[in-house]
């Protein structure tokens, strides 16, 4: 069952990975918040779907609402950070301060729930964690030089950690519901139908901030679910699962593997070798896993 839940946040990185470099140009054009509502809006309603034909439901609990209620809010607000974050940064220089998930989720762990890690799991996070970090601040061999200025790289990182602790907070607060035997997928359609109900409300509202800042084309519309569903319907349910039988601070270590996971696909896409650094933080994240998963 533990190897299981590993798989599933390892599987949960993959697909954030891929799901963020998708969504970069679509973010783009069409601004944090209506890339984020329609990702909300379609990627609820194929869970709503899918917990129907399941007959899933009925592993909720009302008495669980004000953990949902939490979940929600914390998507809504982290999501429409770390929109704005990939419109800024871009899908790997973001991993660097999402990365940081994994403590602030610890941390939070242990003074909530009480979790504390053994010493092989602590030692494999930090390694895994170092690997990460090595990995995504090493310099591509064609990386242009840094030309932002220190308040755009200050509004950077304050919403990449504000979208952090949002996301840790939104999946840690459901671990005891899931405990429970709420199924995975029904936390995430009540999670995203809150959430879509949320920004449609706002999106009522007649101010340029929150209308498309590009026509919406079949081919953009496309463009934008893609990367909801691989991201919000497949990898947030598979890291929903891993938290419901790892520890807390091991699930976010897992499932704060994207920047790594990114490597071979941009490999694959720019055509171009990995820096040394790249491949040397990818070995030691290999190398912290293997710790944890054995």
């Amino acid at each position: 069952m533990l190897f299981l839940s590993a798989l599933a946040a390892i599987a949960a990185s993959s697909g954030w990975a891929i799901g963020s470099l998708l969504a970069e140009r679509p973010a783009l054009a069409l601004g944090a918040f209506e890339f984020t509502r329609i990702q909300f809006i379609a990627c609820a309603a194929i869970l709503v779907v899918v917990c129907t034909g399941m007959s899933l439901w009925p592993t909720a609990s009302v008495q669980d609402w004000p953990a949902y209620t939490i979940s929600i809010v914390t998507a809504v607000i982290g999501h429409l950070a770390l929109t704005a974050c990939l419109r800024s940064g871009g899908a790997r220089r973001i991993e660097v301060v999402l990365s940081l998930r994994a403590p602030i989720v610890a941390v939070l762990a242990y003074l909530w729930l009480g979790e504390t890690l053994g010493g092989g799991d602590a030692t494999g996070g930090v390694i895994v964690l170092m690997g990460v970090l090595i990995a995504v601040l090493s310099k591509d061999r064609k990386q242009a030089p840094d030309t932002e200025n220190t308040h755009r790289t200050s509004l950077f990182i304050a919403l990449g950690l504000l979208a952090t602790t949002c996301n840790g907070i939104g999946y840690l607060i459901m671990k005891p519901a899931l405990e429970a035997g709420t199924n995975p997928l029904v936390v995430s359609a009540v999670r995203l139908l809150g959430a879509a109900f949320i920004l449609s409300v706002i999106g009522l509202w007649p101010s340029k901030t929150f209308h498309p800042q590009s026509p919406i084309t079949p081919m953009l519309l496309f463009q934008t679910i893609l990367p909801g569903v691989i991201g919000y319907v497949i990898a947030s349910s598979l890291l929903f699962y891993a938290f419901a039988t790892l520890d807390g601070g091991i699930a976010a270590v897992l499932g704060s593997l994207a920047p790594v996971l990114i490597l071979p696909i941009q490999v694959i896409r720019d055509l171009e070798a990995p820096s040394a650094g790249a491949v040397i933080g990818a070995v030691l994240a290999v190398v912290g896993v293997t710790i944890i998963v054995l």
